[in-house]
């Protein structure tokens, strides 16, 4: 889990801006509640 997370974390930020705002229109709790859980 240790060295997961390290290259999880970088790569999420950056995708998350993108990924974000399309994903708002289709449903907004998936992208605000994933980025929760995922982090």
């Amino acid at each position: 889990m240790g060295p997961r997370r390290k290259p999880q974390t970088p790569r999420r930020r950056p995708s998350s801006p993108a990924p974000g705002p399309s994903r708002q229109s289709s449903s907004v709790g998936v992208g605000t509640v994933g980025e929760g859980l995922w982090a």
